[in-house]
């Protein structure tokens, strides 16, 4: 039986077995889809049979079963679609299993194991210019919204829906200095009458305990954009006079140098003379949140319930014809290639899938990656008789890993299990110190792999990369 199960920070993975068995995960390609298979040294499938069948809250999602007499594995290797990890948002009061069976047929017994967490992080955005500013994933944002340009029907890509949540934004990685001249340009669509920020500059990561914050837009309850830059104690802020609250798609550029604010909406521009020079400090680039709720009609929710695509920051202030050319862009290649050419100090086209993990330090964390903070035991039982593999121990492990139990990769090899008696290997994953403030939401994307065999022949397992949300 292999059944794994999961609450909030923590997730088992008992294994049975008879003859040899490994547990993978393989590349995020291959989601969605798992196999088992019997080999030997020779790249041969085994005469017996291996059976696997996987349910999640109770419904059964896959049944697979592959044998033969001597085949190559690849004319044995059965595959089948179906997630054994549970999905979603785990919490204390909502448990989600899901389990697999597997049998098998041998003689022979199992004599070592080998266990690897191979890697973990979080879901990224790439920034594509050479600044390569990631952007974390916090909160719950949805990949592949589909971007059609209101101007031009043949540009279309995709970007990302939030949903307006506390804590639901994209942060990035790197600390920088507040620029000083810029330009800020990008798609929205939104139908929000409580507000919601498109971007904004903050001197902190994630959204909350930040002193300073401006270099912003937002949408106010009325649909009007607004663009807030701040000097000394003097909050500068411009409005536009074309709304975006309608569910369609608009442009918005804001720019900011001596000569004072600019703000553009679907081209129809505003301007202000009201500050030439803005509050320097270091701080970090956020999408989906602005920071506003000191500003003139911040609206009631700072969080961006609304799509975004195609935001970009230049150390320049763009010409009116550089704007016209991406509001009026004709296609996602001439888009990109415009943007290009006036080299920004950061691109997030938002047409990220959300399969790519970060496994980078995280702002929010210091030095403490995710990988870091998960606690790992294994535990093995045969004839009833348990042993606490790692950490090493008699009987049962302890209810808790220990804050010791940082796991990279493990081998074990032993001679006690018997050809005849099914034996269990639980590996048991825990989050090791709880979430701190703005990391809540963060895609736990843990690869493993087990392995058990004996004299030449391995019996396999494989499953997908998974995403956990804790």
């Amino acid at each position: 039986m292999v059944r794994r199960g999961a609450h909030r920070g923590r997730r088992w993975l008992p294994v049975v077995g008879v003859l040899s068995v490994a547990v993978a995960l393989p590349a995020a390609d291959a989601a969605g889809a798992f196999s088992s298979q019997d080999i030997n040294n020779a790249n041969k499938f085994s005469a017996g049979t291996v059976q696997m069948e996987s349910t999640t809250s109770g419904s059964v999602n896959c049944f697979s079963t592959g044998s033969g007499s001597g085949g190559t594995v690849s004319a044995n290797n059965t595959q089948c679609t179906g997630t054994p990890m549970p999905t979603g948002e785990l919490t204390t009061s909502t448990v989600l299993s899901a389990s697999s069976t597997i049998a098998s047929v041998g003689t022979v017994s199992p004599t070592s194991g080998t266990i690897a967490l191979l890697s973990c992080g979080v879901a990224k955005v790439a920034d594509s210019s050479s600044s390569a500013n990631t952007g974390l994933v916090y909160g719950g944002i949805t990949y592949g919204t589909g971007f059609t340009s209101p101007v031009h029907s043949a540009f279309t890509s995709s970007g990302i829906t939030l949903s307006g949540a506390s804590g639901t934004y994209v942060g990035t990685i790197t600390s920088l200095t507040s620029p000083s001249t810029f330009t800020i340009a990008g798609w929205v669509k939104t139908s929000s009458t409580t507000g919601g920020g498109f971007i904004g500059f903050s001197n902190v990561q994630p959204d909350t305990g930040s002193s300073s914050q401006d270099r912003m837009l937002w949408v106010e309850p009325s649909g009007l954009v607004a663009f807030g830059v701040q000097s000394g104690s003097n909050l500068a802020q411009l409005v536009s006079t074309a709304t975006v609250n309608n569910g369609a798609w608009h442009f918005v550029a804001a720019q900011f140098s001596s000569s004072g604010l600019k703000l553009d909406v679907d081209g129809s521009t505003t301007t202000s003379t009201t500050i030439t020079s803005a509050t320097s400090y270091t701080g970090y680039w956020h999408l989906g949140w602005a920071g506003e709720s000191s500003w003139t009609n911040p609206g009631t929710n700072q969080y961006l319930n609304g799509a975004l695509f195609g935001w970009t920051v230049f150390g320049t202030v763009l010409s009116s014809t550089n704007l016209s050319n991406l509001d009026n862009a004709a296609s996602l290649s001439s888009y990109t290639s415009t943007i290009t050419g006036l080299s920004p100090t950061a691109e997030w086209l938002l047409s990220d899938a959300g399969t790519t993990a970060y496994t980078g330090t995280i702002p929010v964390l210091g030095t403490n990656q995710i990988c870091q903070r998960v606690l790992i035991d294994i535990q093995d039982t045969q004839n009833s008789v348990s042993n606490c593999v790692y950490p090493a121990g008699a009987g049962v492990c302890a209810s808790t890993p220990p804050s010791t139990a940082l796991l990279s990769s493990f081998t074990s090899s032993s001679g006690s299990l018997s050809s005849s008696a099914p034996f269990t290997l639980l590996l048991r994953m825990d989050l090791g110190t709880a979430s701190v403030a703005g990391v809540t939401g963060l895609h736990l994307l843990a690869d493993f792999a087990f392995s058990i065999s004996h004299g030449s022949w391995t019996a396999e397992v494989t499953y997908p990369a998974s995403s956990l949300q804790l």
